[in-house]
């Protein structure tokens, strides 16, 4: 996954997949939304590793924090296709551990960039198929 559009589609296709996961739980979805809506600020104030990390500590089953969890992790996976690990301890221990990893260290800037636009398409996506507020 190199060019926007792939990010674009990619992003819309994990927010479908978490609406329908969530099925008709409206507050899920507003919190979800409100989260999604904050990354950007949170990634800029703390840097994309902190936010991550924040992330994973906030994570709870199928909470918000869960499915933004979940996008990161697969954005992860489809980025660093080659080298991402999975393994059984979970999400996020597997987020964690992939984020201390030599090919996460050493695309760390080009992720970064990347991460920023695959933010900007899910706040996007959000708004279109969240219309809570």
């Amino acid at each position: 996954m190199r060019n926007k559009i792939e990010i674009k589609n990619f992003s819309q296709n994990k927010i479908k997949e978490n609406l329908k996961e969530m099925e008709s739980n409206n507050e899920l979805k507003k919190s979800y939304k409100s989260l999604v809506k904050s990354l950007g600020a949170l990634v800029l104030q703390n840097g994309l590793y902190a936010s991550i990390v924040f992330i994973i500590s906030k994570t709870k089953d199928k909470n918000n924090y869960y499915y933004v969890l979940k996008d990161i992790q697969k954005f992860l996976k489809e980025y660093f296709k080659d080298s991402y690990l999975e393994n059984d301890k979970g999400i996020k221990q597997e987020v964690l551990e992939f984020l201390e990893s030599k090919s996460f260290k050493k695309a760390y800037r080009q992720f970064s960039e990347q991460f920023i636009e695959f933010i900007k398409w899910h706040r996007r996506y959000v708004d279109i198929y969240i219309d809570i507020d």
